[in-house]
């Protein structure tokens, strides 16, 4: 049999002493709050440069899928097709074969300040064509992307229709200078 505890024993004991009990001092949060400002005054600013970033190889893959979307249908179908990028709008998409497909728009922010053609003045309004022969060859052209104050060049290779991408603003004169991004 076990024996019956009485009253007394059932006492809780003492508090502790709060001299030693566990927390955190004023200056100990003070140094932890310092340290999380420190390291996001350094991670904000970086933060729209990834996302500009981002924006640029989002518009640059989109174009990239039309002109090899296009150069397939063309090479396919024995017709031309075209790249058609509308400057106002932002907005690009293939025309051919009496159709329009794959309308794409850029991402916020960009902009698409002109396309370029060699021997021939810069279209900066309207819509801009470039032309994708049946044999899969595309007139080569130099399209300025925008942000703010930035600007970036893709230029387009007239026999794999590919683009390769320059940072700033490259002319027919400074594309061979130029160095890809």
């Amino acid at each position: 049999m076990t024996p019956v505890r009485t009253h007394s024993e059932h006492r809780r004991q003492p508090l502790p002493n709060r001299k030693g009990s566990a927390g955190f001092t004023l200056a100990e949060l003070v140094v932890v709050l310092a340290v999380i400002g420190i390291m996001l005054g350094l991670l904000l600013p970086n933060l729209g440069l990834v996302s500009r970033e981002g924006d640029l190889k989002a518009a640059l893959r989109g174009l990239s899928g039309l002109l090899a979307e296009g150069r397939n249908q063309a090479m396919m179908s024995g017709q031309s097709r075209a790249l058609c990028i509308d400057l106002a709008k932002g907005t690009c998409w293939l025309a051919g074969g009496g159709e329009r497909k794959g309308r794409r728009s850029l991402p916020d922010g960009l902009r698409c300040a002109s396309v370029s053609f060699q021997d021939a003045e810069p279209v900066t309004s309207g819509v801009a064509r470039i032309a994708i022969q049946a044999k899969g060859l595309a007139r080569p052209a130099l399209i300025v992307l925008r942000s703010g104050k930035e600007a970036w060049t893709l230029a387009l290779r007239p026999f794999d229709a590919r683009l390769a991408t320059y940072q700033g603003e490259v002319t027919w004169e400074t594309l061979a200078e130029a160095k890809p991004w």
